[in-house]
């Protein structure tokens, strides 16, 4: 056996420098905190690039101008499924199947 030599790593871990968050993270945590402000927010970005596919010089060449219909729908129906999928997870069903009987609650 050979002898080998300490290593000078510390025994603890030392803890990472106070980094900011990066842009992607803060987004992130922005969606999950306000799902509606981003629903709202893709809708109008959508109707924004919509209409700008219409009046802008570049948007109007007829090839762009087909990507970004596409593209405005796309956000549109994305931001339509982020409003339903938090109202189905956070509005309660009102039409229940079955009875309710408040008088034994």
């Amino acid at each position: 056996m050979r002898n080998r030599k300490k290593s000078r790593r510390s025994r603890y871990h030392k803890p990472k420098r106070n980094r900011k968050p990066s842009t992607l993270k803060k987004l992130n945590w922005f969606t999950k905190r306000h799902p509606i402000a981003t629903g709202i927010i893709l809708i109008f970005a959508s109707i924004v690039l919509f209409r700008l596919s219409f009046t802008n010089a570049f948007l109007s060449s007829s090839e762009v101008f087909m990507w970004a219909i596409i593209l405005s729908i796309g956000i549109f129906l994305i931001g339509l499924f982020v409003l339903i999928c938090w109202w189905r997870n956070n509005v309660s069903m009102l039409t229940t199947r079955h009875n309710v009987n408040w008088r034994n609650r």
